[in-house]
């Protein structure tokens, strides 16, 4: 559905001229991407509000975007089920942290698995967008970085026991980012 809409979108774009036809796979590959990312932002704010917590995909896609950008990460064969499961761990993120089932002590053990997952595997590249070796090394590092900046404030929240949704949806979000990540190191070893 998505790429249908990008390719209708990209093809009124060329007859208005607006868009070069050599150049229309590029926007029609632009456009459905910006589509899908609408789309998964949409569903979860659409579960924010029905769980009563409007602002809560705001901390989850800080902490889970950087990493996903740097480390890489899975990815689902259709949009649409990449919308579903991204919607279904926002879900229970949310669940979870509303029913306060969420501890500093798995906090700090999602921190540190984080970084171990990063250490094996950032980045994880997908076979049809490759990074130059430069590119590379510079997504790990700042990955790692990343993941040890966030283990240092998960150790300050836990030794002085601050605690709110919104830092709690943040580790969240890097914390599902992690997991994506182990997801496709784990998919793309056992290819090899």
């Amino acid at each position: 559905m998505v790429k249908e809409m990008s390719q209708k979108l990209t093809a009124q774009m060329v007859r208005n001229n607006v868009v070069d036809a050599a150049k229309a796979p590029i926007y029609a590959y632009g456009i459905e991407l910006l589509l899908s990312t609408l789309a998964g932002i949409l569903a979860l704010v659409t579960v924010s509000l029905f769980l009563r917590a409007p602002f809560l995909w705001i901390p989850y896609l800080a902490g889970f975007i950087p990493i996903r950008l740097l480390g890489g990460g899975y990815h689902a064969k259709t949009h649409m089920s990449c919308i579903t499961a991204f919607s279904f761990l926002y879900t229970a993120s949310l669940v979870a942290e509303k029913a306060h089932i969420i501890s500093s002590s798995f906090l700090l053990f999602s921190c540190a698995s984080n970084i171990i997952i990063m250490f094996l595997f950032a980045p994880v590249v997908p076979p049809n967008k490759p990074l130059t070796a430069k590119r590379r090394m510079a997504n790990r590092c700042f990955c790692l970085l990343l993941g040890v900046l966030n283990l240092g404030l998960g150790i300050l929240c836990s030794f002085t026991h601050w605690r709110n949704h919104w830092l709690m949806m943040y580790f969240a979000g890097s914390g599902m980012a992690g997991f994506s990540m182990l997801l496709a190191g784990v998919n793309k070893s056992r290819k090899r």
